[in-house]
């Protein structure tokens, strides 16, 4: 027995005669069908669920617990996963542009995924960040596609259906992963260029936090000078100040970010 979800960005043509057999006579046929199987896993069907995450202390809690699980964080102390989650949760709340989606089995969160959208200078923007898959399904494909191009699919074409000209995204500090995130985003056209922080000791360092990288969607890249500086990728204070002094994140190399100036 499956349930299917709605999908938030089903397009329905009025004056279509096209009929689906979950959906009825919504403009679409069974193979356009957005509702889809993206491959099995333990004999059960996993279906993509682009359902926003309910707004509600209870709700972004358990949205956030995923995206620490899913990255091996806070793993043997649920106590601090759990206060992290909280905090995380009511940060959330105050910006009313969030969107969360996830990929779900058997209640897991096997996949978590946020979108903020908001105007910045009269430029309407999307935020994409909590991007995360569990261990057990990152590099495999489903039907051609690995979950987290499906989640990041959709809130691209959301992004573009509000108007937006520029994809902005991060990627946590504490990512084990996170010297390759930063070099696949790199090398899809994105620069880093503002760190979040979003935890500091009571000496001023930066615990943890946010690589945030932008580009538009259209492609056009930032023109650059070509002077370059180098900084090691947990030194998140001083990357932070490179950033708001004119420097952007180009590259990876080793455990190091590579800048360059802008023009």
């Amino acid at each position: 027995n499956f349930i299917y979800i709605d999908t938030l960005f089903m397009s329905i043509d009025r004056e279509s005669t096209k009929v689906c057999s979950k959906c009825g006579p919504v403009g679409h046929s069974d193979v356009e069908c957005p509702r889809q199987e993206i491959g099995t896993m333990d004999k059960e069907k996993i279906f993509l669920i682009p359902k926003e995450i309910e707004k509600t202390r209870n709700g972004l809690t358990a949205f956030f617990e995923a995206f620490y699980q899913n990255q091996g964080i806070f793993v043997a102390d649920d106590r601090k996963r759990k206060s992290s989650a909280v905090r995380m949760a009511e940060i959330a709340l105050e910006n009313s542009g969030n969107h969360f989606y996830t990929i779900e089995n058997g209640g897991r969160m096997l996949g978590t995924a946020q979108l903020e959208l908001e105007e910045v200078d009269g430029e309407k923007r999307a935020m994409l960040s909590s991007l995360t898959v569990a261990p057990e399904e990152r590099g495999k494909r489903r039907d051609g596609k690995k979950l987290s191009e499906r989640l990041t699919e959709i809130r691209i074409d959301k992004a573009r259906d509000e108007g937006c000209q520029r994809i902005d995204t991060s990627i946590f500090s504490k990512n084990p992963d996170r010297v390759r995130a930063l070099a696949i985003k790199f090398n899809n056209g994105y620069i880093m260029y503002k760190f979040e922080p979003y935890s500091t000791d009571k000496n001023g360092k930066h615990e943890m936090g946010g690589f945030w990288l932008t580009k538009n969607i259209d492609g056009q890249g930032r023109e650059l000078d070509e002077t370059e500086s180098e900084i090691v990728i947990d030194d998140l204070n001083s990357i932070e100040e490179h950033l708001k002094t004119g420097w952007v994140g180009v590259r990876i190399e080793g455990e190091k970010v590579v800048f360059r100036k802008t023009k």
